[in-house]
């Protein structure tokens, strides 16, 4: 399941899901900032960007 279903379904995000929402929040933030809204509006919700953000947050526990 990934963290949308379980915000989806209601389910409070777990302490192991705070630093992929950080992490989402700031790449959403920072694009709309930086006047790219609409497409932070398409990424949000897809799987290629959920998957990008996991990857990312495993390369730097890995590192």
């Amino acid at each position: 399941m990934s963290y949308y279903d379980n915000v989806i379904l209601g389910a409070p995000p777990d302490e192991s899901d705070k630093p992929y929402f950080r992490l989402e929040d700031k790449v959403l933030t920072l694009l709309r900032t930086n006047g790219f809204s609409v497409i932070a509006d398409e990424l949000t919700g897809t799987t290629a960007f959920e998957n990008a953000l996991e990857a990312h947050l495993k390369a730097s526990c890995d590192s």
